[in-house]
């Protein structure tokens, strides 16, 4: 039996081992003898441990979009290298045939 006492009015009670487990884990409502209704709210431990797991997720997802990004930066560096490559060679061509 697990010992609990009332939010409301504070009077002290027992429940059974398995019901404590139970709204522990489900969060549902369970009542003192006077009838308050009581809940279980999430804990501090179980909070930032939700929160952790988020932060880590999140940070995850930005990693890869982040090297995405860095590949797609160098594809563009690449790209516009090639294409500064072409109007230089084009600028010699038309230099080369008029004579300047």
């Amino acid at each position: 039996m697990k010992k609990i006492i009332c939010a409301t009015c504070q009077v002290e009670f027992e429940i059974p081992d398995s019901l404590y487990e139970r709204r522990q884990g489900d969060g549902d409502t369970f009542y003192c003898p006077n009838g308050h209704p009581n809940i279980f709210k999430e804990s501090l431990v179980t909070k930032l441990s939700r929160e952790l797991a988020q932060i880590k997720e999140n940070l995850a997802s930005y990693t890869s979009s982040f090297e995405y990004q860095k590949k797609r930066v160098g594809e563009l560096l690449r790209s516009n290298t090639a294409l500064r490559a072409v109007i230089t060679r084009l600028k010699n061509q038309r230099e080369k045939k008029h004579g300047r």
